[in-house]
């Protein structure tokens, strides 16, 4: 405070000298206050650089831990999403899983379970014990993240390996699904989701996708959407009297072109129902 006082002093000491007609003597002092004010700043932000340090750093921590960091994960997720679409977008149709469906279309030949998962809707048989995946999905550091394993027992199974996905950032977490193999007579049970705009089958995706690489379709039951419409509702219930939503019973996942890898259904555990032997 001494300094900013004798500086302004000066200041104006400078300016009387001027007036007085003595203007070597009133630059002079000029320049030794303006010198002195300079001094004086920096000694200011030097004492305080500490205290502005700490403040700025209590802040920064208070917002990385409160939103900012959730912030930073949205616009990266964000990110993500463009650059997938862009490279959908950008490349050739992914007729994979078009190929799959239409090779299972052609076997025709009936299989009857001994015990089945059935669709809780309509009861009809999906798929059996034989069908189960027992090998759990290796996922990578970058995706070990993303997914909730989890174990149950399955009809005469034990232990298999089921999994839950985060949709986005938020942590949203899906039904658990389990992986199924992608044999004709499970797949000529399902259908996949209509493209309201194209008319045939949404093509594959693997934006968000729960096991990359694979890219991943919707599919319900065919007995209960035969069209795949993704907007269908169900009849009202006798205990409600609304109608409810049909949800998917879930994915079909196939991997990119080019790849050794093996196709592969993901069905939502909570849309299915175990049939035991003899039932």
């Amino acid at each position: 405070m001494l300094l900013f006082g004798a500086a302004g002093g000066g200041l104006a000491l400078s300016r009387l000298l001027v007036r007085w007609r003595r203007p070597r003597a009133g630059l002079g002092v000029a320049l030794l206050s303006v010198g002195g004010l300079v001094a004086a700043v920096a000694i200011t932000v030097c004492s305080a650089a500490p205290f502005l340090t700490a403040v700025s750093t209590a802040c920064f921590t208070f917002a990385y831990r409160a939103r900012l960091r959730v912030w930073l994960g949205k616009l990266q997720w964000l990110g993500g999403v463009v650059a997938v679409k862009i490279s959908e977008w950008t490349s050739a149709p992914d007729l994979a899983a078009d190929m799959l469906c239409l090779e299972a279309a052609r076997e025709t030949r009936a299989v009857v379970l001994e015990e089945a998962m059935v669709c809780k809707e309509c009861r009809t048989d999906i798929f059996g014990t034989a069908d189960l995946i027992r090998e759990r999905f290796q996922h990578t550091a970058e995706t070990r993240d993303c997914w909730y394993p989890h174990e149950m027992d399955m009809l005469s199974a034990e232990d298999v390996p089921t999994y839950g996905g985060m949709k986005d950032p938020t942590g949203q977490v899906e039904s658990y699904v389990v992986r199924v193999r992608c044999g004709p007579a499970v797949l000529n049970k399902l259908v996949r989701q209509h493209d309201p705009d194209g008319g045939g089958a949404s093509p594959p995706t693997r934006l968000n996708t729960w096991f990359p690489p694979h890219k991943w379709s919707t599919i319900y039951c065919r007995r209960c959407n035969q069209d795949g419409d993704p907007f269908r509702m169900l009849p009202p219930t006798s205990i409600g009297g609304e109608p409810r939503t049909l949800w998917n019973i879930g994915w079909l996942f196939t991997p990119p072109p080019g790849s050794n890898l093996e196709p592969f259904l993901g069905l939502k555990v909570l849309e299915l129902r175990e049939r035991p032997a003899g039932s």
